[in-house]
């Protein structure tokens, strides 16, 4: 192992592996390893009960995470509240800032899905400034852009792509959005772009449903 700052895999005995940089980092693991912690108290409290594979860079990247396995969290308070949360992926400052259980959710850019706390395995992804930035329980939802989707809350199942395209409610299901500033119409419906747009063109349609 690796062991660079003051009190920094403090109390590793036979845990093996593992790099920790930064004043604290990865101070309570002790017999287990395959953990890299990178900056202030950086994975301070994990002791996971078995090799982990966990990353954290940045100040108090996974601070609180105790037995939580195959987590990526980069950037200051990431990932912060992740306690057992699992296959996480959280870049950004305080991208995924409050979810602690529960994983499986993609993180990135400044306060994405800051604040998830899905109480189940979310599936989210989230790639933009504050893209997802207010889902609380909703899961299963992709949205790219910053901003994108920023207002859901409890929505499921949403695909929204674009700077500042937004569901049509808070707790909306299974809408599609794609565009700039596009708007959703509401569950099970899809948009793609806006009034701005004039001209449209798909190819290899053989039916085409309009229902708006």
């Amino acid at each position: 192992s690796v062991l660079i700052g003051s009190g920094a895999g403090q109390q590793l005995t036979t845990g093996i592996k593992n790099t920790a940089v930064g004043a604290l980092a990865l101070h309570v693991e002790n017999t287990h390893g395959l953990n890299v912690a990178v900056g202030y108290a950086a994975l301070y409290t994990l002791d996971a009960g078995a090799d982990a594979h966990n990353t954290a860079v940045g100040y108090s990247a996974g601070v609180a995470m105790t037995t939580g396995i195959r987590n990526v969290i980069t950037g200051s308070s990431a990932g912060a509240a992740i306690t057992t949360g699992s296959y996480n992926i959280a870049m950004g400052y305080a991208a995924l800032a409050s979810e602690d259980a529960h994983g499986r959710n993609v993180a990135i850019g400044y306060a994405a899905l800051n604040q998830l706390n899905a109480g189940a395995d979310g599936y989210n992804v989230a790639i933009g400034m504050e893209s997802g930035l207010a889902i609380n329980t909703g899961i299963k939802n992709t949205l790219i852009g910053a901003n994108a989707g920023d207002a859901l809350t409890t929505g499921d199942k949403n695909t929204i792509i674009g700077y500042a395209a937004s569901a049509s409610a808070v707790g909306v299901d299974n809408e599609i959005v794609i565009g700039e500033l596009a708007s959703g119409l509401g569950n099970n419906s899809a948009v793609i772009g806006t009034s701005g747009q004039t001209n449209a063109i798909v190819f290899g349609l053989r039916k085409t449903v309009h229902n708006v």
